[in-house]
Parts: C-alpha cells; sequence; structure tokens
C-alpha cells in the first residue's frame, strides 16, 4: 500500500493492478482505512510533500472509484468512507477543491451509472445490471452428436451449452 503514494511515483498499471488485486489480502474496509489514515498522517509531513502525498491519495481514490466500482456500491459504510476522504481533501487549502469535485463528480456519475443499468433491467430482465451483453442465443455450430449423424451424414444444429470443452477445442 505505501508503493501506491511514495515519492517514487507508481506507474498507473501499477495502481491498476494493485487495485484489481488487493482483495487476495484484506478488504476494501481496510484499504479505504489505511488511505483516510495516510491522508490525516500527511499533515506531518512538510508542506510539500504533504501535498504530493494528498494527491496521490486523493488520485487513487478516484481510480479506485472509476475501475472498481463494485467495491462501493453494495456498501453503504464504503459510500460513508469515500464522503469522509473528499471532506478531509475539501477541507484542506482551497488549492485541493477541485480535486474533491473531482472525487465527488466521479462518484456521483458512477451512482448514476448504476442507477441507469438498473433501469436498463427491470426494461430488459435477465441480463445483469451493468452488463451490455446480449443473452445467449442457439450457435450456428453443427457438429455430429453420435455414430448414427455420422451414417446418416446429417449434421444438427446445437446450442454452446450442447459441446463439451474438449469438442469445442478440436473444433
Amino acid at each position: 500500500v505505501d508503493e501506491l503514494y511514495c515519492g517514487t511515483c507508481p506507474d498507473a498499471d501499477y495502481i491498476q493492478t494493485f487495485l484489481l488485486g488487493y482483495k487476495l489480502f484484506m478488504q476494501p474496509e481496510e484499504l479505504m482505512d489505511m488511505l483516510l489514515q495516510k491522508f490525516e498522517d500527511s499533515a506531518n509531513y512538510d508542506e510539500e510533500q504533504g501535498d504530493m502525498v494528498k494527491l496521490r491519495l486523493s488520485n487513487i481514490v478516484t481510480q479506485w472509484l472509476e475501475r472498481v466500482w463494485v467495491d462501493f456500491h453494495y456498501s453503504d459504510v464504503m459510500i460513508e468512507k469515500v464522503d469522509k476522504f473528499v471532506q478531509l481533501v475539501s477541507s484542506g487549502h482551497p488549492r485541493f477543491l477541485p480535486v474533491a469535485m473531482k472525487l465527488e463528480n466521479t462518484m456521483q456519475k458512477k451512482k448514476r451509472e448504476w442507477e441507469e443499468s438498473l433501469r436498463e433491467e427491470d426494461r430488459h430482465p435477465g441480463s445483469l445490471p451493468g452488463s451490455q451483453c446480449p443473452s445467449p442465443v442457439e450457435s450456428p455450430v453443427s457438429i455430429r452428436r453420435s455414430n448414427s449423424d455420422t451414417k446418416n451424414k446429417k449434421r444438427k444444429p446445437i446450442s454452446l451449452s450442447d459441446v463439451t470443452s474438449s469438442q469445442f477445442a478440436r473444433h
């Protein structure tokens, strides 16, 4: 976690990879608590270093909201923690107000997108919220099902769920 905001700026790939895999060793609430604590501790640094840490932590939370919204939308606790983070950012120096606004706007945008996907689910039951994937359809792939089909040289259309993994790999 310290590598996310330390003096040498981690690249975007590191942050993204971390955000996708951190749940192997901690819960979202634990990570957010750590980021909140680091933000509060940054007040003990000299002004330049403290500002750098605050900006990096704000960037991490923004990316987290944008890329792994699932960690927030089911948890009122996580939403409250983000609200607290936004309040900490906005209560600092006025130059951090645009950063706080970006965090708040990102969270509101993700909430709207989620609500829209739920309304879409109401119109198209059976699909997953947030998913734009069409419903499964019959596959045009035809394979032989049995020796009797081979004798008659008939091929029947089947659905993809009828195909075993070894049959799929061969075709």
